[in-house]
């Protein structure tokens, strides 16, 4: 189960683009079928409470997917009226919610297995930095896309440094297991 979980998130955190804004073929299908994973093994286990946000997460990336299919773009949209203004930001914050969820569940779910192995306390340090830094990315945005993307490289950056960390931490969990049998 371990294994599709990390699968799962490592598709999630598949990200091409520096910009929040990213409504990618790749990006939005590897979000899709990491998310498909997720709710499949999040579904096995009756006490995740992330079984919901990760449908509705699913959802919204068929949602943005299709409006990428439609050729939609958010700055095509015309601020005439209040409708088409808060349909950007409803939008917009759809966009900030596919970037930040995955960052959010993934340390919620390795703060679980943290409690079972003391192996992954880097990993924890890691992903509270990366939501640090993907908050800043959100809160600059406004103010300075190019600090914005400077601050998403700093999360993917997080993002790639933990999969050898959790590799190893899952190893050695697995070797101990090993040996209590």
């Amino acid at each position: 189960m371990k294994k599709a979980i990390l699968t799962g998130y490592l598709l999630l955190f598949f990200k091409f683009n520096l910009t929040i804004n990213d409504m990618g073929y790749i990006y939005l299908l590897t979000n899709i079928f990491g998310s498909s994973i997720l709710f499949l093994e999040f579904k096995k286990t009756e006490k995740n409470t992330f079984t919901h946000f990760t449908l509705g997460y699913l959802l919204l990336n068929v949602f943005l997917f299709i409006l990428s299919m439609l050729d939609f773009n958010l700055m095509s949209l015309g601020m005439t009226n209040s409708f088409s203004f808060a349909a950007s930001l409803f939008i917009l914050f759809l966009l900030f919610y596919n970037f930040l969820y995955p960052l959010f569940s993934f340390s919620y779910i390795v703060g679980n297995i943290i409690r079972e192995s003391p192996h992954f306390s880097r990993v924890t340090t890691l992903t509270k930095i990366a939501l640090f830094f993907a908050t800043l990315s959100l809160v600059s945005f406004f103010v300075s896309p190019a600090f914005a993307s400077l601050s998403i490289l700093a999360v993917i950056i997080m993002e790639i440094s933990l999969i050898p960390l959790l590799t190893h931490g899952f190893q050695q969990q697995y070797k101990e297991e090993q040996k209590l049998r």
